[in-house]
């Protein structure tokens, strides 16, 4: 979704008409259904921190890309810079969720202060076969 021409075009298309959604809009929705979606359990909610953190190595990989257009650049930087000040501002009773929220805040400051250090990390892929307690039985 956020590849880096893919981008470019949404930008190009909606620069042409407006009518055609632009970059920020499809990043705004994007992060309304992962970082900021209500989460039910600590199951849904462990599954959704990995989602995000999807979310985010996509965000930091097309701010960093260079093949990107200059635009759909500065755009993923400033939604990176909105998604930071929303998971500082956030405070959340579950010490699961605000020390992924914390590290988030914090892998995107150092990615906005020094983009070209940062070593964007692919999110772990998840082991094969079910996970542990899933209630299959042989």
């Amino acid at each position: 979704m956020l590849h880096p021409e893919r981008v470019s075009r949404l930008v190009e298309y909606h620069a042409r008409d407006p009518k055609n959604p632009g970059l920020d809009e499809v990043i705004d929705r994007l992060v309304a259904a992962t970082w900021k979606s209500a989460r039910t359990n600590s199951e849904v909610a462990e599954v959704g921190r990995s989602i995000d953190d999807v979310v985010l190595y996509r965000l930091l990989s097309l701010a960093s890309n260079e093949t990107a257009s200059e635009q759909a650049r500065a755009i993923a930087f400033a939604k990176l810079d909105d998604l930071r000040k929303w998971t500082s501002a956030q405070n959340s009773p579950d010490a699961l969720q605000q020390a992924h929220l914390r590290f988030a805040a914090h892998q995107i400051q150092y990615f906005l202060l020094n983009p070209k250090e940062i070593r964007v990390t692919k999110p772990a892929a998840p082991p094969d076969g079910a996970p542990l307690g899933d209630g299959f039985e042989r």
